[in-house]
């Protein structure tokens, strides 16, 4: 809620919602200032490789031709140099276009100036409310200042954009606080009403969500053909263990069979005696 003193123009009292909105604009001018430094840092190491290679290549071509000046040469090594000098004339020329150099002074100057600019606001929200300057002073001269560097400042390539929002250090940070190039767009701070019930309407976006892993799907075994399925029945169903009865009935038609059998064998004994 915002504070119930009332101040005059030359009264130096902040309200709760200037100073989130001061909070907010230093964050901002950290996390442009950081960007902004890594993709000088970025472009600068690409310009450097380019102006290295094309050097070599300059000095290689230099020494084919001075070679081939001074004696006859082959085909071959006529087609080599006539080739070597086209890849040079090809760097030089995409290198020219893409002006790494100047695109990586340029962030660079925006990085001094974005982190200018934190340092004036964290130097002022961190004093007592009775020791800092009047508010609204500071609020115009901060959005000027701010505005003028959105026009100058070059624009800021996406991936270095989706790098830093994955830091933990940033992932910390409120989706309020962060600047809208980092999160999209960002809830409107009103006058009276408290920053969770403005962020509890709509949440603003952190990042892209990832999608998905895939999760390999289970190997299923085949079922076991039929004449194996018999087999185990077989097996199941003769070693169970059988009752008395059961056994009796099994055994008495073969003790029967036996008795006959050795009574015949004693018979044709006796006729033969």
């Amino acid at each position: 809620m915002a504070k119930t003193k009332e101040r005059t123009s030359t009264s130096k009292v902040w309200y709760d919602e200037e100073e989130q909105l001061v909070k907010k604009w230093a964050m901002t001018a950290q996390l442009k200032s950081t960007t902004h430094r890594m993709a000088a840092r970025t472009y600068l190491k690409k310009s450097r490789n380019m102006t290295i290679t094309t050097l070599f290549l300059q000095t290689c071509c230099g020494s084919f031709t001075l070679a081939a000046s001074n004696g006859s040469i082959s085909t071959q090594y006529e087609a080599f140099v006539a080739g070597l000098q086209l890849l040079l004339a090809c760097l030089v020329s995409i290198s020219g276009y893409l002006k790494l150099e100047s695109k990586g002074e340029a962030h660079r100057g925006a990085s001094l100036s974005y982190a200018e600019v934190y340092r004036r606001l964290t130097t002022i929200i961190v004093r007592r409310p009775d020791e800092r300057p009047n508010v609204a002073s500071i609020l115009e001269s901060t959005q000027a200042t701010l505005i003028q560097l959105e026009k100058v400042s070059p624009l800021l390539p996406q991936y270095l954009c989706d790098k830093i929002t994955r830091k933990p250090d940033v992932l910390s940070i409120p989706a309020d606080q962060l600047p809208e190039e980092l999160i999209g767009i960002c809830p409107v701070i009103v006058y009276g009403e408290s920053l969770e019930d403005n962020t509890s309407k709509r949440e603003a976006p952190r990042r892209r969500p990832r999608s998905p892993k895939k999760v390999p799907r289970p190997i299923e075994t085949p079922p076991p053909p039929l004449a194996a399925l018999e087999v185990e029945e077989f097996i199941s169903v003769s070693t169970e263990p059988t009752s008395s009865a059961a056994s009796d009935e099994i055994l008495s038609p073969i003790a029967e069979k036996a008795e006959t059998v050795k009574d015949e064998e004693e018979e044709f004994a006796d006729a033969n005696e």
